[in-house]
């Protein structure tokens, strides 16, 4: 994800805002999405729920911000997979 995802936006500091932990809840949104992911919690934890609940309005925007990035760049984006599927001499 840190190396591919700054491809597919064009924008180096989208790591930040995914890899690096806020000041409230001091958990980065990657982390939280693999806590959801891989099932770290169940449904009936409210610290998750909450923490989940706090941080949602940034997993909106920024999850937006990463779908229409990857849209605008959609051109690009075709190039870079199309090399890696050529072989190497």
């Amino acid at each position: 994800m840190r190396a591919v995802l700054p491809l597919l936006v064009g924008k180096q500091d989208i790591i930040d805002k995914f890899f690096v932990p806020d000041d409230i809840t001091h958990q980065s949104l990657y982390g939280i999405r693999n806590d959801i992911a891989h099932g770290n919690y169940c449904d009936h934890d409210i610290q998750f729920t909450e923490l989940v609940e706090k941080r949602l309005y940034d997993m909106c925007v920024l999850s937006r911000e990463v779908i229409i990035a990857c849209i605008k760049r959609l051109a690009i984006i075709e190039q870079l997979i199309s090399k890696q599927k050529q072989p190497n001499p």
